[in-house]
């Protein structure tokens, strides 16, 4: 008798605890997620990984620091949630293929120039001073292998134009 009370106490209590914790999940309201990822960080680090020279014929036109992407997340990624960029850097994406390409600037919020680049490793498309946190296709004008993301205004004042050649050296 006395197990048979200790079992309907306890089947009570869960009842009345299950049906609490159903009137609150269901009482209040829950605040959509926002659209942006919750590991992000917010001002991700510069990550050195090889040193670019851009010239043309033997002239050397401009050398970076360049970090390099060839991951689907971080081609996803780029240069998102960047609050600053040193003039002397840039990022590399590497494509497995050659093809029209196209950014955005979704959650960017520096400006950029993006620099579409054959796999001759020749600039065939420079799109100037992107727009912050626009959500516009930024195509390439050829197909390209590679996208070069510079500072808004390096293509302009160091005269980069179609046809000038990338070449860079892995740290590791």
């Amino acid at each position: 008798m006395k197990n048979k009370w200790i079992s309907y106490s306890l089947l009570l209590l869960l009842l009345m605890f299950g049906a609490f914790y159903m009137y609150g999940t269901l009482r209040s309201p829950r605040k959509p997620k926002t659209p942006t990822p919750e590991y992000v960080q917010p001002n991700p680090p510069f990550t050195h990984e090889a040193n670019m020279v851009i010239g043309r014929g033997k002239d050397t036109l401009k050398t970076l620091e360049i970090e390099i992407v060839d991951d689907e997340y971080g081609i996803t990624r780029g240069l998102m949630f960047r609050k600053k960029m040193e003039e002397n850097r840039g990022m590399l994406f590497i494509f497995p293929d050659v093809q029209m390409r196209s950014f955005w600037m979704r959650n960017t919020i520096i400006p950029l120039d993006i620099i579409f680049v054959g796999e001759d490793q020749r600039i065939v498309t420079i799109q100037r001073n992107t727009k912050p946190f626009s959500e516009t296709s930024i195509p390439s004008s050829a197909p390209a292998k590679y996208v070069l993301e510079v500072n808004a205004g390096l293509a302009e004042r160091y005269g980069l134009q179609i046809g000038d050649r990338l070449d860079w050296t892995l740290l590791n």
